[in-house]
């Protein structure tokens, strides 16, 4: 039997119903033994992603691999519409 460590601190946020009863769904759904568990799993697995880089930190990362992306699809665009042109 695992030996867990002792929960000494809480953490309490507000739900609406809806997002209350999806967490409840989610919680059955994913075979968590508490919304409290998922809820725990959840909040580990996103710091995990932060400690490890792979949180929010790559967003601006992203987005700008993709404005390269759109910049170069938008250059061959070009060089096709304008050899079309020419050759009209």
């Amino acid at each position: 039997m695992p030996i867990l460590k002792t929960r000494r601190r809480m953490v309490s946020l507000r739900l609406s119903e809806d997002e209350y009863q999806d967490l409840v769904k989610l919680s059955v759904t994913e075979g968590a033994h508490s919304t409290s568990d998922l809820a725990r799993a959840a909040l580990s697995e996103f710091m995990l992603k932060q400690r490890s880089g792979g949180g929010a930190g790559r967003i601006p990362q992203r987005v700008e691999l993709l404005e390269h992306e759109v910049r170069r699809i938008n250059r061959v665009l070009e060089t096709i519409t304008g050899a079309a042109k020419t050759q009209a």
